[in-house]
């Protein structure tokens, strides 16, 4: 693998990628060549990948199931109105963990909300964001995922455009592999 891992105090934005639990994060840059991040990426999680959340526009929404019904793929759908639809896609095969890969890292890079869960199962629930009563009237409410790390877990993400991939670790060793 070549990532190069920093130990970090904080993540960024944290209003949008809530994790509790933590015990470690960690920040490595991307590459600017697509298929050295997708090698990169699947060395990471390879026999580690648990879950799998990606937010969904509701345009979108049907496609995507018959898309991951088709690759056999379990999934459970968190829809709370308006465009606010996640997919948790559980127990991915083997022989679909590189489609993964591909679809983290795709929707990632057009700034989509998803993230890998690494290690054992992570705890997920809905949490509303604040925001004001205005955003709320012309929004609706806004929820992202809130992830609560167990011992020898971690969840990825990329921000930034595909610029900079970020793990939290609650004693998992992203390095081993």
């Amino acid at each position: 693998m070549e990532f190069t891992f920093e130990k970090i105090q904080r993540i960024e934005d944290a209003n949008i990628y809530r994790v509790s639990n933590i015990t470690d994060i960690y920040e490595t840059d991307l590459f600017d060549d697509y298929n050295r991040n997708v090698d990169n990426l699947s060395l990471l999680v390879q026999e580690r990948i648990n879950q799998f959340i990606v937010h969904v526009d509701k345009s979108e929404e049907k496609n995507v199931k018959e898309e991951i019904e088709s690759k056999n793929i379990s999934y459970t759908v968190f829809d709370s109105g308006r465009r606010n639809i996640f997919f948790v896609f559980d127990s991915i095969p083997r022989t679909e963990v590189s489609y993964i890969i591909k679809y983290f890292y795709g929707v990632s890079i057009e700034n989509t909300f998803a993230i890998i869960s690494l290690g054992n199962s992570v705890g997920i629930k809905l949490e509303e964001i604040n925001q004001s009563k205005l955003m709320k009237c012309l929004m609706g409410e806004c929820v992202v995922p809130q992830i609560e790390l167990v011992p020898s877990s971690a969840c990825a993400f990329i921000q930034y455009d595909g610029a900079l991939l970020t793990i939290a670790s609650n004693n998992f060793d992203i390095c081993a592999t």
